[in-house]
């Protein structure tokens, strides 16, 4: 009797296994190959290993000892892509060598280096003085292009000396205004100097000296930067790459803040360049030297005429970097299809509040791309509004640390995020580990291993419900408060993407977004009067600051609330873009709002619930994400639970595992990593006969499943599918 009850157990587990293993179609691989999205590393090629054919021999070790599928070259260290009479034919031998084996290169663009940059398209820095005329109308002041970073200017001349009363600090008489040209100028080094030797009758005016530093470099603006990268492109055109990238293109760049913090009170340096004071001229209807008068000095103290002027300006300088990246999408994807990877980020330093502004005008969420991009340390709520703005289901971020486990276990703990890495770099002797170190290679290797099995899964982004959407405006513009005036001659006491992340660390996720995607057209409201970007639904939205709104952006806030939707209102309103009075208007908005004021406490009250899924993530498609670090690295199997539907849904992985339950209770997908056993309610749903790295899929009671065993050996042991 006593063997009858050792059988039977026995025979249950085996008729189950049988069972199993006859109702699902089952693939044994080696390794898993990879689909969907590109596993990215950068490639840098220098002339150490461009000698006697060395980088051939390091793309053979690349391709044998790495997960990655995509790789994107860029010339470091005295090479150049610029001399495509030494480069193309090993780019050419590279691309080659990387086809044989379903490998795809591509490569990181730049504008074609002009022999002769002509003067008329070149970028301009307006440096800025004042001093108050003397009894005799005589006044000096000096004035430098400190915060331009690491270059001498070609030529430094006056712009503009417009003579005036002011009325207050900040105000002038506009009778009173106008142009001289009574001054001599000195220059030594970047310093100009200039003294006015004007008439008795100005004693008491201000002098306000505009210089102009005129540098060797296109300025975005100009029509010949767009067309000096479409040439660079031509250059490579026969070369079938896979790929381009712009990689943190920006504007002719300021001090960084590292410099900047120590070395300078603040910038108050403007670019414009003649290209752009002609954008500045249409769009204002009136010479650029006066704007740029007025976004210093109210005439007649009308405060508005300055605030538009600044708003102007901002809004058009911002859009410079953006006139060469659509310039490298339109064209990439001319010369080698539709099909060609467009990469990187432009996110820079990473900051709302420093010279991201002045760089690459803060376009994160806008630059021309198929895939979200960001880079380091960017905050999680900032990448998955980046993510959210773009049509893929991933994003992007390009990483690099000099510490390998801080490497991996970032790496890793973005996948449950929708984010992928774009490593950083092979060959990389100054920001961070080389990737081809063993050390990076044994790390990355399992987390690409995970990214693998995820990308076979293919989950939608998270499921966020919440937006925060922040004001541009408000952010470029800090006038009339002189207190909120930052380093970067913008607001920078907004907190922006502290708050935030400040929501997210208080268990309730969101997406971080610019009002500049209402302007777009992005973010809109639906057939429901729910907010949507790119497919996303909202429940609800924190707008910060809507001070200096755009009238897209008082509409869009206008009939939300009127229509019944859960708002957040942080600050208010005195004016719009414009400069207009909206005191009433904004007023209104804000009576009508479910939370006045920044208060995390009451974000209950906007219906959105806290996160309650511990160490994993819940995606749009009702699928769940897990990752764990210290699991996969020291063998030892995570522990993960879900609700669904009143079912407890719980197991081990190592490493990573994605879930989803079909509609009716059974499983419908699952890739695990070092994954042996699924229990529902406390009983076993669907397990291994020994832990594997698994894809399993059931699409119209058709099950499928991949397992990663070269023995064969692994079996399925499904004892429950409902």
């Amino acid at each position: 009797m006593k063997k009858n009850w050792i059988i039977l157990p026995f025979f249950c587990w085996m008729t189950s296994l049988v069972l199993a293993q006859s109702q699902t179609k089952i693939q044994y691989v080696d390794r898993l190959e990879n689909s969907q999205h590109p596993q990215i590393a950068y490639w840098f090629l220098t002339p150490a290993i461009l000698e006697n054919g060395q980088y051939l021999k390091d793309l053979d070790s690349i391709m044998d000892h790495s997960y990655f599928d995509f790789l994107f070259l860029d010339a470091r260290e005295g090479a150049s892509l610029d001399d495509t009479k030494k480069m193309l034919p090993i780019v050419s031998n590279i691309v080659q060598a990387a086809h044989r084996r379903n490998i795809k290169i591509g490569y990181r663009a730049h504008l074609e280096k002009s022999k002769q940059v002509p003067e008329s398209a070149m970028e301009r820095f307006m440096a800025e003085g004042e001093t108050k005329l003397d009894a005799a109308g005589n006044g000096t002041c000096s004035m430098d292009s400190k915060y331009v970073r690491s270059r001498k200017s070609f030529k430094q001349q006056v712009y503009k000396v417009f003579l005036f009363k002011k009325t207050k600090q900040g105000g002038y008489d506009p009778a009173s205004l106008q142009e001289t040209k009574d001054y001599q100028m000195s220059v030594e080094g970047e310093t100009i100097t200039v003294k006015l030797h004007t008439d008795p009758k100005f004693k008491g005016y201000t002098a306000y000296v505009m210089a102009e530093f005129v540098y060797n470099i296109l300025s975005n603006h100009s029509i010949e930067a767009p067309e000096q990268l479409r040439k660079f492109l031509d250059g490579y055109a026969a070369v079938p790459f896979d790929g381009v990238m712009l990689d943190e293109y920006s504007n002719f760049r300021l001090m960084p803040p590292w410099l900047l913090h120590f070395k300078f009170k603040g910038l108050r340096l403007r670019s414009c360049s003649k290209p752009f004071a002609a954008k500045l001229e249409k769009q204002l209807g009136q010479d650029a030297g006066l704007t740029l008068l007025q976004m210093r000095f109210a005439p007649a103290d009308q405060e508005s005429q300055r605030i538009k002027c600044i708003n102007v300006y901002m809004d058009l300088m911002r859009e410079g970097a953006m006139q060469v990246e659509m310039a490298l999408y339109t064209h990439a994807k001319k010369i080698y299809g539709s099909g060609c990877f467009i990469a990187a980020h432009n996110t820079f330093h990473n900051s709302l509040i420093h010279d991201d502004i002045w760089a690459t005008g803060i376009k994160w969420w806008s630059i021309p791309r198929d895939n979200g991009f960001s880079d380091e340390k960017s905050p999680i709520p900032t990448r998955m509004g980046i993510a959210m703005a773009y049509p893929s289901n991933i994003m992007y971020n390009m990483y690099y640390d000099d510490k390998i486990k801080r490497f991996a276990n970032k790496t890793l703990t973005d996948l449950q995020y929708g984010v992928r890495t774009f490593y950083h770099a092979y060959n990389d002797t100054h920001w961070g580990i080389g990737l081809e170190q063993p050390a990076a290679v044994a790390e990355i290797n399992l987390v690409e291993r995970c990214a693998r099995l995820l990308n076979q899964f293919n989950p939608s982004l998270p499921e966020l419900k919440l937006l925060v959407v922040f004001g541009n405006e408000a952010l470029q513009n800090w006038y009339p408060n002189k207190s909120e005036r930052g380093k970067y001659d913008i607001n920078s006491h907004l907190k922006i993407e502290e708050k935030a992340l400040q929501i997210w660390k208080a268990g309730y996720r969101n997406a971080l977004v610019p009002s500049d995607l209402i302007t777009e057209g992005k973010l809109h409201l639906n057939a429901k009067h729910q907010a949507e970007l790119n497919g996303h639904v909202f429940d609800a939205i924190v707008y910060l600051y809507p001070q200096f709104a755009k009238e897209s952006s008082l509409q869009f806030l206008e009939s939300f609330v009127d229509h019944g939707g859960k708002l957040m209102m942080v600050g208010t309103a005195t004016h719009d873009f414009e400069g207009k009075d909206i005191i009433n208007r904004m007023d209104l908005i804000v009576d009508k709002a479910t939370v006045k004021g920044f208060n995390i406490a009451a974000i209950p009250d906007l219906g959105i619930p806290k996160n309650a899924i511990k160490g994993g993530t819940k995606n749009q498609d009702g699928s769940y994400v897990f990752t764990d670090t210290l699991g996969f690295r020291k063998d030892k199997p995570a522990k993960f639970s879900f609700q669904q539907n009143g079912n407890t849904y719980s197991g081990n992985y190592k490493g990573l595992i994605a879930i989803k339950i079909a509609a009716d209770g059974s499983l419908e997908k699952l890739a695990g990593s070092g994954f042996q056993n699924l229990m529902k309610n406390g009983q076993s749903f669907f397990s291994l006969s020994q832990e594997a790295d698994l894809f399993f899929e059931n699409t119209n009671g058709h099950s499928n499943a991949i397992i990663v065993d070269a023995q064969k050996q692994v079996q399925i042991i499904q004892t429950n599918q409902h």
